[in-house]
């Protein structure tokens, strides 16, 4: 903008300051316009303010005083006159003649010398001196308006032109001041830099040792010593009570201070240089400080867009991280933010994306999320691989792997990996299984695999495992709290997949955290965790732990050796290697037994470090293992797979059970028995055949296998009983061959072995319900049976985890409300944590529980899982749920419940198996006829109200899977069927929708739950 300053101190100068009196030289006045008027100045009602008035000096100037107060200044163009007449002796008398010549300038240096005292006094006539423009001399007082006189010749148009000309520059000038600045400014918003360039910009165009900068309101050290007088003001203008700004003057500097930012507390923009903020020069600090608050607030927003973005990732990650630790309820407040409906799916899948080298993890990432668009899923950036993510997906939609085409066919280096559906609780098995198809994916056209489906080795072992992985873990029980042993285990069942970095990623703590709780681990248990054989035998007794206990009784295998040579073992183990080369098989034997020490194996193996390093890239590709340090769990189960085929010795799986008899080998030759160059360990070296291939290794190391199994005749596992502390009973179980039973003996319950152990080989219904729950009471069978139960009807999962939902929320109500402290429940199923015992015992410790089912599988479970609190008691009964008379008479009510006194009867999940009303009516009768008045009956029943279609799939799967059929009724059956009893506020609604205090938002879809339940009380 163009200013006074401009005029009179540019190069080279057009006007100089003439005015007397109280107009003051001041160089900032702005002017917007210039304008030439006459003798009686601009039209009436024309607006002044800012205004340069050009006119002729002969003109009077009344005026200005009346209609021009705020203009910028007034230009006399001409001769002056002066007020006296004659010889112009400033007697007043005579009259003079002025010259015409402007007088000096107060801006180019020379001040006035003529005042208002002196006036009337004039130069001698004749002398040619200049005679000063003056109040006397032509210039009136105008008062607060500058007066001005111009150093161009010419009347007052040619003046009025040639500032106007100077005007037009000054606006060419500003434009092009204005795209530098705004080019500087946008470029600072587009980078999200902040105001510093602008800042620095404005600096170096401001001149006279300029500085502008912007300093924390908040932090007064930070504020520069000029501006310590103005603290108090200061102070103002950061708690946002003074918009400023607040000028000053300090040693020669002049400061200006604008408040900036988007609320209190203000930061400050301070302005100081050696001239004042006006003249050549000048910038509107105003303007700027806008700018700078515009900056400020985009620096801002990105900063909490940042801020936001990095919340969200972590609440991702953990979420990711309870899930991997079981901890579902957790998972839950972190996961319905992000992923509203996922925690309220019946199953779910995983997917692990792993990018291309080179690629951006946050674009891939931003990429998934885009194909995904808004369905129920969570992406993560996975914590452990930083070239993953993980994709946590609403199982009952389409397959993920259909969906994430796009992104692997995307670039041809990518590679995808999917798991099975499968429950939340077991997300992370679901993790494993989706992590360990990436390596499929890399050689699989299209960069998708699915797993194959392959159960884990633990699963395919018997009873006799399970125990023994108890009996090794057993010092655990004694001597730590059921939190800390739980909290202990997730830990290092963590460190033993992953490796103690990884895991410590993986649950948010520091690796030498995980390493000590991995040494606390093997110390207590009697392990040595610097041998592989006990890492790999403690990891494979925690998974083992992780499956549902045998039944009480069972014997233990007598070492880790029996626990592996097992039939379902070899045949593992030829799964996992069947598509190793000899070439690949051998070098990883010799990997194996050195430890794991590359250097060494590629040494013996004659081959360098790299290329050995490429052989185990490729042998995990095959085996679907990333065979890497920093995954010991799949090397673990190179090593379980590798002996339970006949690779490796037997003391490679012992760890130190046999580490004297490991010394006397290393003395005597190394593992392989033979002397240094006769054809690497246990594989008769090249040319040999193959490890286990027929050759001389192997026959020698199975001969050897043989006399070690027949050395460890008598050994028992850690915590086991020898035969003679055994009981009768188990030492006659323990010699029987399978089928046999002694004389007097029941025959096996069908879905039983031989032993009264469940079957696992083959999907059971009550196990497939506890796998929809989440449970952990379910084998490889179960689980493919229940994914092919989800592809045919999505919503099975989702009816099951409502139905126990609505049982728990009515048993907690019915104990901690109604006072209630007997419950019988009918059909009980497989316990799966929380138990209808554990739900009311937390409200009343005292409180008795009696199940009920005929199941002979959930028989035998039941008896290892079922353990009620110390004040209460819990009874399970092997009978017909439906046979009121039967169930009432036997030992364990009478002897459980107090039958005068209330029960709480809950019928979850039962009377769909009872197809006639009728005869569903009359069981009701017969169990509500014995119950004392005061008690309640709980029930929940499956509909087609809501989705005929679905339920009659639900329906027909079952069907498919047990032979029997169930009924589905409406809510007018339901009720005929309470017909006589007091229904419980809300009444018959759908069960995800009695007392829940979930949010409507948060409920899952009343057609995906297809199920009523009721709460009544017996009169």
């Amino acid at each position: 903008m163009l200013t006074l300053g401009h005029l009179t101190e540019g190069e080279p100068p057009l006007l100089r300051w003439a005015s007397l009196g109280d107009a003051p030289d001041d160089p900032g006045r702005v002017v917007e316009r210039i304008t030439h008027c006459g003798p009686d100045g601009p039209p009436v009602g024309e607006r002044t303010q800012r205004v340069l008035i050009v006119t002729s000096a002969d003109d009077g100037l009344e005026w200005v005083r009346l209609r021009a107060e705020d203009a910028a200044g007034v230009v006399l163009c001409g001769t002056g006159t002066g007020s006296g007449s004659g010889s112009g002796t400033g007697s007043g008398s005579g009259s003079g003649t002025g010259t015409g010549a402007p007088a000096p300038a107060p801006g180019d240096g020379a001040r006035r010398t003529t005042t208002a005292g002196t006036a009337g006094t004039a130069a001698p006539a004749g002398t040619g001196a200049v005679t000063p423009l003056g109040a006397a001399n032509g210039v009136p007082d105008c008062g607060l308006v500058p007066v001005l006189t111009p150093l161009i010749p010419g009347g007052p148009v040619r003046v009025a032109e040639a500032l106007m000309g100077a005007q037009i520059a000054k606006l060419k000038s500003e434009v092009r001041q204005v795209e530098t600045y705004a080019n500087v400014a946008a470029h600072a918003m587009a980078e999200g830099s902040g105001p510093d360039r602008v800042l620095e910009w404005i600096s170096r165009e401001a001149g006279s040792g300029a500085r502008v900068a912007v300093v924390e309101g908040h932090r007064e050290q930070d504020w520069p010593p000029e501006v310590a007088r103005q603290t108090p003001l200061l102070r103002e203008l950061v708690r946002g009570r003074e918009r400023g700004p607040v000028r000053s003057s300090v040693q020669g500097r002049y400061v200006e201070v604008w408040p900036v930012g988007v609320g209190p507390p203000h930061r400050l923009l301070i302005a100081s240089r050696d001239e004042p903020w006006g003249g050549r020069g000048q910038f509107g600090l105003e303007q700027v400080a806008v700018m700078v608050a515009g900056l400020l607030r985009e620096e801002e927003v990105t900063e909490r867009e940042r801020r936001l973005h990095a919340a969200v990732q972590a609440a991702r990650t953990s979420a990711f991280q309870y899930l991997m630790v079981g901890d579902v309820t957790s998972a839950g407040r972190a996961v319905e933010p992000l992923a509203p409906g996922l925690m309220a799916a019946g199953v779910v899948q995983v997917a692990v994306v792993e990018q291309s080298p080179g690629e951006d993890r946050t674009e891939v990432a931003a990429e998934v999320e885009e194909t995904l668009q808004w369905s129920r899923a969570l992406t993560v950036l996975c914590p452990v691989d930083d070239s993953q993510i993980i994709v946590i997906w609403d199982g009952t939609q389409a397959p993920v792997q259909t969906v994430l085409e796009p992104v692997a066919e995307a670039d041809p280096d990518r590679a995808v990996g999917v798991s099975g559906r499968g429950p939340l609780e077991h997300a992370a098995r679901l993790y494993g299984a989706a992590a360990v198809s990436v390596e499929a994916a890399r050689r699989t056209p299209g960069g998708i695999a699915v797993h194959d489906g392959r159960p884990p080795l633990a699963e395919l072992l018997d009873a006799s495992a399970r125990a023994w992985a108890r009996g090794l873990l057993s010092p655990l029980e004694r001597n730590l709290a059921a939190t800390e042993r739980r909290r202990l285990l997730e830990v290092c069942g963590a460190g033993l997949a992953m490796g103690a970095q990884g895991a410590g990623q993986l649950l948010g703590m520091h690796r030498a955290t995980v390493n000590a709780r991995l040494d606390e681990l093997t110390a207590r248990v009697g392990l040595d965790r610097a041998l592989l054989g006990d890492r790999a035998k403690l990891d494979l007794a925690m998974r083992l732990a992780d499956l549902p206990p045998p039944v009480p009784g069972t014997a233990p295998a007598g070492g880790v050796r029996q626990v592996l040579d097992r039939e379902g073992g070899s045949l593992w183990g030829n799964g996992v290697l069947s598509e190793l080369p000899p070439r690949l098989l051998s070098a990883l034997v010799t990997w194996i037994h050195h430890e794991l020490d590359t250097e060494e194996t590629a040494r013996e193996l004659g081959i360098s470090p790299s290329t050995f390093a490429g052989w185990l890239r490729e042998a995990g590709t095959l085996t679907h293992l990333p065979l890497r340090k920093d995954r010991p769990g799949a090397v673990h189960e190179l090593l379980w797979a590798l002996y339970t085929t006949g690779r490796v010795r037997p003391s490679a799986v012992t760890g130190s059970e046999d580490e004297a008899q490991r010394a006397g080998e290393r003395r005597g030759g190394g593992p392989g028995g033979g002397e240094p160059g006769g054809g690497g360990p246990g594989a008769g070296g090249p040319g040999g055949g193959g490890p286990g291939a027929g050759g001389p290794g192997g026959a020698d190391q199975r001969a050897e296998a043989r006399a070690d199994e027949e050395r460890a005749a008598g050994e028992r596992a850690p915590g086991a009983r020898a035969d003679e502390e055994r009981a009768p009973g188990e030492r006659a179980a323990g010699e029987r061959a399978a089928g046999e039973r002694a004389e007097g003996e029941e025959p096996a319950a069908a879905g039983t072995d031989g032993f009264g152990q469940p079957r696992t080989d083959r999907p059971h219904p009550a196990r497939l319900y506890d796998y929809f729950l989440g449970g952990r009471t379910n084998y490889a069978a179960d689980r493919i049976a229940a994914q092919h139960t989800v592809e045919a009807a999505p919503s099975v999962a989702v009816m099951a985890r409502e139905d126990r939902a609505f049982m728990l929320r009515a048993v907690r109500s019915l104990a901690g409300q109604a006072g209630v402290r007997q419950f019988l429940d009918l059909g009980s199923g497989i316990p799966t944590e929380p138990n209808l015992h554990q739900a009311v015992q937390s409200e009343v410790p005292a409180a008795s529980v009696v199940y009920v089912d005929e199941d002979p599988v959930v028989h035998a479970h039941a008896q290892a899982l079922l353990t009620g609190s110390p004040p209460g008691r819990t009874a399970f009964l092997r009978a017909d749920a439906t046979d009121p008379s039967r169930v009432l008479d036997s030992a364990e009510v009478r002897d459980g419940l107090a039958l005068d006194r209330p029960v709480a009867l809950s019928l979850v999940g039962l009377l769909p198996f009872v197809t006639d009303d009728r005869e569903a009516k009359e069981i009701i009768g017969g169990f509500t006829a014995a119950l004392a008045p005061g008690s309640f009956l709980a029930l929940t029943h499956i509909t087609g109200d809501y989705d005929p279609e679905g339920v009659e799939a639900v329906c027909d799967q079952y069907e498919r899977l047990t032979g029997v059929r169930m009924e589905p009724r409406s809510r007018a059956r339901v009720a005929a069927l309470l017909d006589g009893l007091d229904l419980v506020e809300p009444g018959i609604v759908l069960v995800h929708r009695w007392r829940s205090d979930r949010a409507e938002d948060d409920r899952t879809d009343d057609a995906r739950v297809g199920s009523y339940g009721a709460v009544a009380r017996i009169r």
